[in-house]
């Protein structure tokens, strides 16, 4: 064997192991961004859910708050209008949140920030068709527009880039 041989051997090993490495760190990073966006739509799950308590106690003048002690505590003082805004800021932060981390399992399954601005757009295209859908026709398309705007609070464009880079993959 002269050196040429075992130089080239070890090149061609040192390629495989390579190609080992970088998929196993992106389904690491996959994982990573996937159980961050689920902790984050279990925290926006109980943040909406003692907003709405709020609201109702509120706007219902009810004898009883069903709203976590520790929200109640957090919201003393608040009235109907600063748990509206609330909800909507809220809501508002978890979409970001979401949008961000689509774009960086996006970066992660595909190598490159060329998804970026694509997500961002998507993010904000559809919020804004919940947007008008929620104020145009309150009766007919608001269920439309919460069901949209839930979305996108939640891992659900996370998982589908995650998905999708399989299909893609194949």
């Amino acid at each position: 064997m002269n050196a040429g041989m075992i130089q080239s051997w070890a090149s061609r090993a040192g390629t495989a192991v390579s190609n080992l490495v970088i998929p196993k760190k992106r389904a690491l990073m996959s994982l990573f961004w996937l159980g961050l966006a689920s902790l984050l739509g279990a925290a926006r799950e109980f943040v909406a859910t003692n907003i709405n308590f709020q609201i109702d106690f509120l706007s219902n003048s009810r004898e009883r708050n069903y709203a976590h002690s520790v929200f109640r505590d957090w919201a003393q003082g608040w009235d109907l209008a600063d748990a509206q805004r609330a909800k909507w800021l809220a809501a508002g932060a978890f979409m970001v949140s979401m949008a961000v981390l689509t774009a960086a399992m996006a970066r992660t399954r595909f190598g490159d920030h060329r998804y970026a601005v694509p997500v961002m757009v998507f993010f904000a295209a559809l919020g804004a068709c919940a947007g008008i859908c929620y104020w145009a026709n309150p009766a007919l398309l608001r269920p439309v527009a919460i069901a949209i705007l839930h979305a996108l609070q939640y891992p659900v464009p996370v998982l589908l880039v995650w998905v999708l880079s399989w299909v893609r993959m194949r």
